[in-house]
């Protein structure tokens, strides 16, 4: 028995409510994908926002770094044509650094960043 000759045997009532089934699951189907990409979405951009306000603390630090870093290299420079000066001014940046990474007090100065 073909498909054609199947269909010919329901009544015109069970083809349309079975059409109007295969609709509403259609429909059904792309509203459920639809809801689980906005879901999805959501859960990225929090995860996101959480990644990315995480270090905003950090970052004042960062470029407190990075300010010193630029003296540090001004000073050096200031100083390139006295070499005493620039052994003075690197012995100081040792022993500054040697301080902080053992624990000892940091100071709202730094001493190497003051030229000779």
């Amino acid at each position: 028995m073909s498909t054609h000759a199947l269909m010919r045997e329901c009544c015109i009532r069970f083809r349309m409510y079975s059409a109007i089934v295969v609709v509403w699951t259609l429909i059904l189907v792309v509203g459920w994908l639809g809801l689980y990409g906005l879901v999805h979405n959501d859960h990225t951009g929090q995860a996101y926002e959480q990644a990315s306000f995480s270090n905003v603390g950090a970052r004042p630090l960062m470029r407190g770094a990075i300010g010193h870093r630029r003296v540090q290299e001004k000073v050096m420079v200031q100083l390139a044509g006295d070499a005493e000066a620039v052994q003075h001014a690197a012995q100081r940046r040792r022993e500054a650094l040697t301080q902080l990474r053992g624990g000892g007090a940091r100071t709202k100065t730094i001493p190497w960043c003051t030229p000779c």
